[in-house]
């Protein structure tokens, strides 16, 4: 999903910006698709469950010889006391949880790092069904998996590992991101005899995906949705409102006065006063709708559903008002405007590209008429 050239004309953007030097490297910074791995982790994980494995196989094939010998064999009885011994140091010092469930679904065995996980006590976790061990949205890819499991043993066939990231509630109302695997246990005669599942905390790797993504689809300094994100809602929007025969508005807005305020107190004051606009064009539109920076001082606006033209040149007049204001930002009162051009779907373009077009002309249109203005796109009358 990623265009190194889009990265490579970001870090010259920030180059110019001063924010990076300008022989700025991207080695190592995009992804690449045949990297050198570091399997470490997944050795590590790998010999755990095969650790594991072995402990409860062992348990269970000596408890099957015990039970035969029991009556005469003490130091049988003694050899599995010293084994289980060792299983529980074994589980209950492990950071990641240990578990096992039987084919109904249901817990046999959670080792206690599952409090520190999750708050519960391991008492409490026995008696949690599916639901109650997973977010809604993290059911059904559990379900899944156990559901391909049960169908498996039932026909004779090897269970297939799973491993998934899985969404769980802790016992404070805060959730908590896991790294599931789970995989059959079979004993010596070849029988299934249930399910072992290793439970890791993923949250600080989920954190970090979803700040790369928002970084992906968000302008930096305002927060804003980016244009890539904004032509994504666009389309959505546009689709919407063809299947549901709706009409939808789209804005084009460009500072008026932006440049002698960045080229007299500097780029930092002007980066301040493009955050206090993103603000207040926000507080002109519901939460339904999208604002976006597009560039240097430009600004798109996406009202999803709209009854009229009149009533989207009403939210584009309120806005054109919210901006004339003065800005009290760092000892500095600063003033500008804004010239903003309206289009209309299905009106003005049935598609993103003649829409977002008609709207820029719009935009035009009430630069020419000496700013701080707005106008809604029209078709032209022919010249003489």
């Amino acid at each position: 999903y990623m265009n190194p050239g889009r990265w490579r004309h970001i870090a010259a953007t920030y180059a110019d910006l001063g924010l990076l030097p300008h022989d700025f490297s991207l080695d190592g910074f995009i992804y690449d698709q045949n990297p050198k791995r570091d399997l470490t982790g997944l050795y590590f994980t790998l010999a755990l469950l095969a650790l594991v494995s072995a402990i409860f196989l062992y348990i269970y094939r000596t408890n099957r010889r015990l039970a035969r010998a029991l009556a005469e064999s003490q130091k049988a009885q003694k050899a599995l006391s010293v084994s289980e011994e060792r299983h529980r140091l074994l589980a209950d010092h492990a950071s990641d949880v240990i578990w096992t469930m039987d084919v109904e679904g249901r817990f046999t065995y959670i080792s206690p790092s599952v409090e520190k996980l999750r708050g519960y006590s391991v008492d409490e976790v026995m008696h949690q069904s599916l639901d109650e061990a997973l977010m809604p949205d993290s059911v059904p890819i559990a379900a899944a998996g156990l559901g391909q499991a049960i169908t498996a043993v039932r026909a004779g066939e090897p269970v297939v590992d799973f491993r998934g990231e899985l969404e769980q509630p802790c016992k404070d109302g805060s959730t908590v991101w896991t790294e599931v695997t789970v995989t059959g246990i079979r004993n010596e005669a070849g029988e299934f005899v249930g399910l072992l599942g290793v439970t890791r905390d993923i949250s600080e790797r989920k954190r970090a995906q979803e700040q790369v993504i928002f970084l992906a689809q968000h302008d930096t300094l305002t927060k804003l949705p980016n244009r890539t994100l904004f032509s994504d809602r666009l389309r959505q929007a546009i689709v919407n409102a063809r299947r549901e025969k709706k009409q939808l508005a789209l804005m084009y807005l460009d500072l008026d006065k932006f440049k002698p305020i960045n080229d007299n107190l500097g780029h930092a004051i002007g980066d301040v006063l493009l955050q206090a606009v993103a603000g207040r064009i926000q507080t002109c539109v519901r939460e339904s709708d999208t604002v976006a920076r597009i560039g240097g001082d430009e600004f798109v606006v996406l009202l999803n559903t709209i009854a009229s033209a009149q009533g989207a040149l009403g939210v584009a007049e309120k806005i054109r008002i919210a901006l004339e204001q003065p800005f009290d930002l760092v000892g500095h009162c600063l003033t500008v405007s804004t010239s903003i051009g309206v289009a209309l779907y299905p009106d003005h373009g049935h598609e993103e590209p003649e829409l977002s077009k008609n709207a820029d002309t719009a935009m035009y249109w009430a630069k020419k008429a000496g700013r701080n203005a707005v106008r809604l796109y029209h078709i032209e009358p022919p010249g003489p």
